[in-house]
């Protein structure tokens, strides 16, 4: 073999070996970019995902809450005047709604 048939004073053998061993590093390069991307991506995807629901559930977020009053029934009392005095026209539709509730 002459030094004209090799490059750089190496053999066949180890030319192999030097690209072997230069694919292999671009090949785990490659890899290692990849991986950056899908973390990358699985990172957008959860922020995006995870605002729209958390966005979602602040503005459905209109929790009222119901309180329990005790009312002595006297005579002459109706179902009607004790519904329209505590009755809450805000939650409810109509009187008629809030006595369908209670009762």
């Amino acid at each position: 073999m002459n030094i004209s048939d090799s490059l750089y004073g190496l053999n066949r053998r180890e030319l192999r070996f030097v690209r072997f061993y230069f694919e292999q590093r671009i090949a785990r390069r490659h890899r290692i970019i990849l991986a950056s991307y899908l973390i990358l991506a699985a990172l957008i995807f959860i922020y995006i995902f995870g605002t729209i629901n958390t966005k979602a559930a602040s503005e459905s977020m209109d929790i009222k809450f119901k309180y329990f009053t005790s009312i002595d029934v006297e005579t002459g009392d109706s179902l009607w005047d004790i519904a329209k005095e505590h009755a809450d026209l805000t939650i409810y539709d109509s009187v008629d709604s809030y006595i369908a509730e209670v009762c």
